[in-house]
């Protein structure tokens, strides 16, 4: 069982414990959703001892809550011991404002705390990718222009997945920073693409597709095809005997599903 917290607009949490994947994609676009607005004011991310100033606004009666720190701090790392362990510094929390951009600590660093609401015996089945790794499969530091060949893409990740079977995990998620945007993408079911028969679509809860959690519309299809091709790259690394004029059309006709992020006036009304 999954639980995931988040954390809306008026400051109300909400709870879900599902595995359906209908579910987690509607609790994913509500966090992607505080990611793309800047609206993130109490996630409870970090157990450090700290005043909790509450602010009620005079319009709608929401209610904002930031930190009041009566003395400065450097860092609070989360979670601490951990290898993956990030550290949040006072200019990094400060990004959590309005109208400012969050950056990738704070994405990563949100992602550590995700991870860790996990109850133990279901971890295996995901894998969560830091903002880091988005930028090193594009090689957008260096030659985006190559972002389309799967073969550079597998290559220049190999090392982040060699000891990890992405296609044992049930769903894989990956930030994405394009242009000073975040998005996210899901791969669900990566493990199914070369068993799957489109006749059980109706009946099955595990379809391999791709989500792409997007606030802005537009052409995914340099995506699609990246992440397609990359996917097709790893599997043939772990299966080196298998038919590859068989098999690269599973990959090439997997499922990219662009989802717009629904807007926080509209979640208010599912709750």
């Amino acid at each position: 069982m999954v639980i995931i917290l988040v954390s809306i607009s008026h400051s109300k949490f909400y709870f879900w414990a599902k595995t359906d994947l209908k579910w987690i994609c509607f609790v994913l676009k509500m966090l992607f959703v505080q990611f793309i607005q800047h609206d993130i004011f109490a996630i409870k991310l970090f157990s450090c001892s700290m005043d909790v100033e509450d602010n009620e606004t005079k319009s709608g009666g929401s209610r904002c809550y930031f930190p009041n720190f009566e003395e400065p701090f450097d860092e609070v790392i989360y979670p601490e011991g951990d290898p993956d362990a990030v550290s949040l510094s006072k200019r990094d929390f400060d990004l959590l404002q309005p109208d400012t951009f969050i950056n990738d600590t704070i994405i990563d660093f949100y992602i550590q705390y995700l991870k860790n609401q996990i109850q133990e015996e279901e971890k295996p089945r995901f894998h969560f990718f830091n903002s880091f790794f988005f930028r090193k499969l594009v090689d957008l530091d260096k030659n985006p222009s190559s972002a389309s060949d799967g073969k550079a893409a597998f290559l220049r990740v190999r090392k982040w997945t060699r000891k990890i079977n992405l296609f044992e995990k049930d769903y894989i998620f990956i930030p994405v920073n394009f242009n000073l945007h975040w998005s996210l993408i899901v791969i669900c079911h990566p493990g199914e693409v070369v068993n799957f028969n489109d006749k059980e679509l109706a009946n099955s809860l595990r379809v391999p597709c791709i989500l792409h959690m997007d606030s802005i519309k537009g052409n995914h299809s340099g995506l699609k095809n990246l992440l397609q091709s990359y996917l097709w790259e790893e599997w043939k690394e772990r299966h080196k005997d298998a038919p590859e004029e068989d098999l690269s059309a599973l990959f090439s006709n997997l499922r990219f599903l662009p989802l717009a992020v629904l807007s926080a006036d509209i979640l208010m009304t599912l709750k």
